[in-house]
């Protein structure tokens, strides 16, 4: 309940979301007798998406070139002695197709 709830709330009190939800109630406002109000709304939030703009995945986008750049080792670099697992997921489809070793758990007994 509280995990649904937290996204709920962070996509409307997220920035981007919020300048627009805002310039969306500027618009409908500017229809009825709150047309002040309206104004209010609608400049503000349609000037700040700009640089709340900055703040949506463009980041990402920009980096998946980076990230699908498959670096193989070399043959004669001697093997490693661990291997040190941080976190996050794997996507075996992504690793066989980049040619690189994928780890499939066993089912357990």
């Amino acid at each position: 309940m509280f995990f649904t709830a937290s996204k709920i709330f962070w996509f409307v009190a997220e920035p981007v979301s919020l300048a627009i939800f805002a310039g969306i109630l500027g618009i409908f406002l500017s229809f009825t007798r709150f047309v002040h109000a309206a104004a209010g709304y609608s400049w503000p939030a349609q000037s700040s998406r700009l640089p709340f703009g900055l703040l949506t995945p463009i980041g990402a986008v920009l980096l998946r070139p980076w990230r699908t750049v498959s670096r193989n080792r070399p043959a004669d670099m001697p093997s490693p002695a661990g291997i040190i697992v941080l976190g996050g997921a794997v996507e075996t489809a992504k690793s066989e197709a980049r040619g690189q070793v994928y780890w499939t758990p066993r089912p357990p007994g």
